[in-house]
């Protein structure tokens, strides 16, 4: 995402605001549909990656470091595209400012969530600054761009809502069904529950005009190929 604001930049030059607005919104979709589907993976093999790597003791150690830095993750990818806004506006110093900000207050959370957790406690702290951080960082980038945070996911996450409850719910079937064993087990999961996440993406979410421009693209690549 970060030739994106460079991009972002020329683009805010031209003085379009709507068009601005336009591929901010989707280029932020086409990044939440990777980014958003690693928190859902994570959830259901991370410990079971981790037992098979470096044992099963550490992962039941490392159970509750993972769930919060999760919930890390999934507040970095609803603001995957956020932060590129603001700086390729000049307007990221309010930003920059309360992330330093909350960097300084996690050092204290992380003491205090240590002395009542330990390592998990650790974790939280990090997670609730990065969770605040990035709502933040959504407002001060829909605020810029005078769209309403209702919109905002209205015209990112809510189009990804079912692609990604199909995902989990393909792979919490498969690991109930096949509990996981090996690598190779967790790689067939992940590719029968990417099977339904991708067809569901292509049904639900992308828009019949994309739809066209892809499969505009695949048939002059293939055509390409096929003459040389």
């Amino acid at each position: 995402g970060f030739p994106l604001t460079p991009y972002f930049g020329a683009t805010f030059g031209k003085g379009d605001h709507d068009e601005l607005v336009k591929s901010w919104l989707t280029t932020t979709l086409v990044l939440q549909m990777v980014t958003l589907v690693m928190p859902i993976i994570i959830f259901f093999y991370g410990e079971t990656f981790l037992s098979l790597w470096i044992g099963k003791e550490y992962a039941d150690a490392g159970r509750g470091v993972i769930y919060f830095l999760l919930i890390g993750l999934a507040a970095d990818a609803l603001a995957t595209n956020a932060f590129r806004m603001l700086t390729a506006q000049g307007k990221h110093g309010k930003s920059a400012l309360i992330w330093l900000c909350l960097s300084v207050v996690s050092i204290p959370l992380g003491i205090l969530g240590a002395s009542l957790w330990g390592v998990p406690g650790v974790a939280m702290g990090t997670t609730t600054t990065m969770v605040v951080g990035n709502l933040v960082t959504i407002r001060l980038a829909c605020t810029a761009m005078k769209v309403s945070i209702k919109n905002y996911f209205h015209e990112t996450l809510q189009q990804l809502l079912l692609p990604l409850i199909l995902l989990a719910a393909t792979l919490l079937l498969c690991t109930r069904l096949l509990p996981v064993e090996s690598y190779s087990n967790i790689v067939l999961q992940l590719m029968l529950g990417m099977s339904v996440y991708l067809a569901s993406v292509w049904v639900v979410t992308l828009k019949a005009e994309v739809k066209t421009q892809i499969l505009e693209r695949v048939k002059a690549r293939i055509s390409r190929t096929s003459e040389s």
